[in-house]
C-alpha cells in the first residue's frame, strides 16, 4: 500500500480592497463596512477590520462573506460607530488565506472616515419667538458642526393639525462648519 498526499504551497498574500465606507466620508450610527478579498489558490479564510486614530484603537471585528466565494468575494460587517469617540479614523481590512498569508489594506493611513455622532448645534436668530408675521419673511439660524460640517438646513412652518411648508435654507454668511443659514417663506401658504 502506498500512501500519497497532496500539499499546496501558497506564499502569495490574498488581494484585499476597501469598498465602504467612502474614503474621506462621514459616518454615524451603525454602518456597513465592506471589503473585497480574493485568493485564487487556497481561498480567503477570514477578513477583519479595524478603525484607528492617533489616540484610540478598536479591537478587530470579524466580517462575514456576503457575496461570492472564498476565492473572490465581498466581506461585510455592521459596526456601531457610537463605540468610538468622534474624530477622524483610518480604516483597515486584513484578509487572511487558508495558508496563513495576510494582506492589510490601507495600512499607511490613506483611507479615512470621519466618525461624527454629535448633532449640529442650531439657534433661530430671526424672527423672534412669538412674533406676529404676514406676507413674505426670512428665517435665519446660526448652525454649526465643526467636525463633519453642515451639509444642509431646512425649516418647516407648522400650524396645529397641519404639517406645514418645508423650505431649504442657503448659507448666507460664514462657512459650512459655522454659519448663518436663511430661507424666505410666504406666510399665506400656511393657515392662520
Amino acid at each position: 500500500v502506498i500512501n500519497s498526499s497532496t500539499t499546496a504551497i501558497d506564499n502569495t498574500r490574498p488581494n484585499a480592497t476597501t469598498l465602504s465606507p467612502v474614503n474621506s466620508g462621514n459616518a454615524s450610527g451603525t454602518i456597513t463596512v465592506r471589503a473585497g478579498a480574493n485568493d485564487t489558490f487556497t481561498g480567503v479564510i477570514n477578513v477583519t477590520f479595524q478603525f484607528r486614530n492617533s489616540t484610540n484603537q478598536t479591537s478587530r471585528e470579524l466580517a462575514t462573506l456576503n457575496t461570492g466565494t472564498i476565492f473572490a468575494g465581498e466581506w461585510t460587517a455592521s459596526y456601531n460607530t457610537a463605540q468610538l469617540a468622534d474624530g477622524r479614523y483610518n480604516i483597515t481590512f486584513n484578509a487572511t488565506d487558508f495558508a496563513g498569508n495576510n494582506n492589510m489594506t490601507d495600512i499607511h493611513q490613506n483611507f479615512t472616515v470621519t466618525i461624527d455622532n454629535t448633532i449640529p448645534n442650531g439657534t433661530i436668530l430671526s424672527p423672534a419667538n412669538a412674533t406676529n408675521i404676514r406676507g413674505f419673511f426670512s428665517i435665519n439660524a446660526s448652525v454649526n458642526d465643526s467636525l463633519s460640517k453642515v451639509s444642509n438646513v431646512s425649516f418647516r412652518l407648522r400650524s396645529p393639525g397641519v404639517e406645514g411648508t418645508l423650505a431649504f435654507a442657503a448659507l448666507a454668511t460664514g462657512t459650512t462648519d459655522q454659519g448663518v443659514w436663511n430661507a424666505t417663506f410666504n406666510s399665506s401658504t400656511v393657515p392662520n
